[in-house]
């Protein structure tokens, strides 16, 4: 049996196709503000036409109806946009697939530029997802 290095960049760490394009983590400057905390509002698909958003802080209950039904996430943008600027624009810093944020971290308007998407939100989402289901694999 041939020899496999599993963890060489074309290993079990090497992301292809859409999952490369998403992020694999957050570093906040700071170290005290959790993802989850710059998250002011829950949009959500509710029952009828059109959509809703439901104002959110952290460690509230979601209600069922809105947690089975999250389209996406609002964003605190006034904070957001405050630890960028008093850390000289790389307050919040983006890990592409298999990388480190902290250490070669892109930030949101690196990765908007690269990836066509809001990197922010995307991770968000998924910390969200895992804060509302738990772990796990979910159908």
């Amino acid at each position: 049996m041939a020899e496999n290095d599993w963890l060489d960049k074309d290993g079990i760490c090497h992301f292809t196709g859409e999952a490369a394009k998403m992020p694999s983590g957050v570093w906040i400057a700071g170290g005290f503000t959790d993802l989850l905390e710059l998250v002011v509002g829950i949009v959500w698909n509710k029952p009828g036409p059109g959509f809703a958003v439901m104002d959110w802080d952290v460690g509230q209950p979601i209600p069922k109806e809105v947690a089975d039904r999250v389209l996406g996430l609002k964003m605190d943008t006034e904070t957001i946009n405050y630890i960028q600027a008093e850390n000289d624009g790389r307050g919040i810093l983006l890990a592409e697939a298999g990388g480190d944020a902290q250490e070669n971290g892109i930030t949101p308007a690196q990765w908007q530029e690269k990836y066509h998407s809001n990197g922010v939100a995307t991770i968000a989402r998924m910390r969200f997802f895992k804060f509302v289901k738990g772990g796990g694999v979910h159908f």
